[in-house]
């Protein structure tokens, strides 16, 4: 999508109280407004972003500041990396596991989404203590499984997702 042909009508926003604009279209399971154009769907937010102030730099994410992934009010949004993402999540308490503390621990910077101090990377970006426990539990999984038993649900890291 490049900001010549865009997909866009401001128009079809609907205004709301705190100054959101909220698309009444089609949404994904997260709330995200969809809009389809030349057989792709797009988000709208990503979609305004590129009607008022042109192309997304690669690497980039449209963020926004409202917490309303419905909104596509310009003014809500602005670009920043996924790690600026995920901060601005924590800082405001959105996260799951953030959900259960109060009020919301900010995390340093330099240390892991979980709070462990700065130390070397392991697998995926994750500190070594995070990654340790992620091995640990899977081979915990692993010496439990039985090919004769069919696999009981359990709970993923994402509720519900039965994973």
């Amino acid at each position: 999508m490049t900001a010549k042909n865009k997909p866009f009508h401001p128009d079809l926003l609907l205004p709301t109280e705190n100054g959101c604009h909220v698309w009444p279209g089609s949404k994904c399971k997260k709330g995200y407004g969809l809009r389809a154009y030349h057989g792709k769907t797009y988000r709208v937010h990503r979609v305004a972003w590129v009607h008022h102030f042109g192309e997304i730099p690669a690497g980039m994410h449209v963020c926004h500041r409202c917490d309303n992934p419905a909104c596509a009010n310009p003014e809500h949004l602005f670009l920043g990396t996924n790690e600026d993402n995920v901060r601005d999540k924590i800082r405001k308490g959105r996260g799951r596991r953030w959900r259960q503390t109060e009020p919301p621990v900010p995390v340093p910077d330099g240390y892991c989404t979980n709070g462990h101090p700065p130390s070397e990377r392991g697998r995926r970006g994750r500190c070594l203590t995070c990654d340790a426990a992620t091995s640990a539990r899977y081979r915990q999984r692993k010496s439990t499984y039985d090919p004769g038993k069919p696999l009981e649900k359990r709970q993923g890291r994402r509720t519900g997702l039965g994973v």
